[in-house]
């Protein structure tokens, strides 16, 4: 977007909320298993206790949230599914979106652990604009089985915390940021 003579930036946020369950769920159809319909969640050590690191969108329902002691979460749900973190397989994961992100912008930034920045000022044209290029890339993750929260806004702080607490697909206008 131009601005005068200067050309404005403009950041798309990317978050995968269930990055690390939707990893399971992925490994485990690939391998023909048949899915285990209890809410699912991920544990790991944190602050000298087992907690929630991870949980799936059933699990999130039932108010099991990431940081949630775990023995509480299971006095809360005992019929949850519990898997243990890997952060490496979750690290290799978002590696590999990152890369594949590179469709959209060669200006990408990880935003750890579960998701990306992408300045996309100069392709948005290419896409046929903001929506169209938005609208692709949620849809193609959806392909892959992968929930994808997005934001656009004119600086990358504002686009990561639209995308994360704002519904999903949020456009703020150039300059607008406030008014969010």
């Amino acid at each position: 977007m131009k601005q005068g003579n200067l050309t404005q930036s403009r950041y798309l946020a990317l978050w995968l909320p269930y990055l690390s369950t939707e990893r399971i769920m992925r490994i485990e159809k690939a391998s023909g298993r048949a899915p285990d319909k209890a809410p699912l969640v991920v544990v790991g050590r944190r602050e000298n206790a087992l907690r929630l690191v991870a949980t799936g969108p059933d699990a999130r329902a039932l108010g099991l949230l990431p940081g949630l002691v775990f023995a509480d979460a299971r006095a809360r749900v005992p019929h949850m599914r519990v898997e243990n973190e890997d952060e490496a397989a979750d690290r290799a994961l978002i590696e590999n979106i990152f890369a594949w992100c590179d469709r959209y912008t060669p200006v990408l930034a990880g935003d750890p652990p579960d998701g990306l920045l992408l300045e996309i000022s100069g392709s948005t044209h290419l896409f046929g604009g903001e929506q169209a290029l938005m609208d692709d890339l949620v849809v193609r993750l959806a392909r892959m089985e992968f929930t994808a929260h997005t934001a656009i806004a004119s600086t990358a702080h504002a686009a990561r915390a639209l995308g994360r607490f704002r519904p999903p697909g949020t456009i703020v206008p150039p300059g607008a940021e406030r008014d969010y």
